[in-house]
Parts: C-alpha cells; sequence; structure tokens
C-alpha cells in the first residue's frame, strides 16, 4: 500500500508565504519600471538605444507575468492542500465514528 504524508499546515504556511513574498515583489516590480532613452547608448547609437529600451521594457513585463504566474499557482496550491485538510479531516472523523461503531459491538 502507498503511504503520503502531507503536512498541511506547514504545506499551508509555506504556499502563503511564497504567495505573500511574490506579491511584494510585482509591487516592487511595478514601481521600478525601465527607461532606456536613445541618447544614453550614445549621440551615434541612438537606434540601439531605441533597440535596447524596447528589449528591457519586454524583458520588464515578461518577468511580471512569470511573478504574477507564480503568485497564482500559489494561490491555486494553497486551496488544493486545504481541500486536502478538509477531506482528511472529514475521513478521519467519519472513520472514528466506525471505529466507535465496530468497537462499541
Amino acid at each position: 500500500m502507498f503511504n503520503l504524508a502531507i503536512d498541511t499546515a506547514l504545506s499551508r504556511g509555506l504556499l502563503r508565504e511564497l504567495v505573500d513574498d511574490t506579491e511584494a515583489e510585482i509591487d516592487k516590480h511595478q514601481q521600478a519600471i525601465p527607461g532606456y532613452t536613445a541618447t544614453a547608448a550614445g549621440r551615434d547609437f541612438g537606434d540601439h538605444g531605441v533597440a535596447l529600451d524596447r528589449i528591457f521594457t519586454a524583458l520588464h513585463a515578461r518577468n511580471l507575468e512569470l511573478m504574477r504566474r507564480t503568485a497564482a499557482v500559489g494561490t491555486a496550491a494553497h486551496t488544493e492542500v486545504t481541500t486536502v485538510a478538509d477531506a482528511d479531516g472529514t475521513s478521519s472523523r467519519e472513520l472514528g465514528s466506525v471505529s466507535g461503531l465496530i468497537a462499541g459491538r
């Protein structure tokens, strides 16, 4: 028989911490929007400056999306672990009732 043990309290705590930390990073990330002017690359390299600005902006947006997905997955996992904990508690109570009935014969 396969035996699986999940410390649901620990799991929920760690997942909540993951989501909270990720959301804090999202807030910081949104406050630090990149900006690279065409002239920052040098007088004769304006086109490179524009290209770099586009790259930095796209990278910033991609990182934001990844952090949002991480927070969403953490929240979904927290919900699933809570469901497992609730089902385990229900099963334990039901089995306890059956055991009590059997013992009371």
